[in-house]
């Protein structure tokens, strides 16, 4: 079970938040990957579309998410930081798996067009991971993820709004090519 809370905020913008996280166990995770339906291939029209509009005169970037923000969407935060101590096999096991899917979405979009990808890297921030967890649990997930997603041929873009500040040490093995953003928490 998933629960979504939506609010309207505007006549444009929609706050959703996840209120129940699908995955509560790793037996929840098990039933996960039995019977998800393989990625879709999603309509990627709209970034060849905006390729061919702007042409040389600037670059096209849709968003997509990191390896730790790929599990974020499925598993509670206080759980998935916990997962590292309490069952280091499942933690690992839903890294790979949304990592993978993420990362076809990602080859879909590059093959449409896109010149780089600006990826979520904020849920794993300062304040919630820290760098000695960061390094640890996160930082060989988001090598491998970053490296597969540049030999796509496009530029990647990591993103960590706020509370990164203690993590830039961190950073450096990622090698993004851009790091977004430096602005306070």
């Amino acid at each position: 079970t998933q629960k979504t809370n939506y609010h309207r905020a505007t006549s444009h913008e929609v706050v959703e938040a996840i209120t129940e996280y699908p995955i509560k166990s790793s037996v929840d995770f098990d039933q996960f990957v039995k019977y998800q339906p393989p990625v879709k291939t999603f309509e990627t029209s709209h970034i060849s579309r905006a390729k061919d509009i702007l042409g040389d005169r600037g670059i096209v970037a849709p968003w997509a998410q990191g390896s730790f923000n790929s599990v974020s969407f499925y598993r509670a935060l206080d759980q998935l930081i916990m997962d590292p101590y309490t069952d280091l096999g499942f933690y690992r096991s839903m890294m790979y798996y949304f990592s993978e899917r993420m990362f076809e979405l990602i080859r879909q979009l590059a093959e449409a067009g896109a010149d780089m990808i600006c990826a979520g890297g904020n849920v794993a921030n300062g304040k919630t991971a820290g760098p000695a967890f960061f390094k640890e649990y996160v930082l060989p997930f988001e090598v491998d993820f970053t490296q597969r997603v540049k030999n796509l041929g496009v530029y990647y873009l990591y993103h960590n709004c706020g509370d990164a500040k203690s993590l830039y040490d961190v950073y450096s093995p990622i090698k993004m090519n851009v790091f977004e953003t430096l602005t306070a928490p």
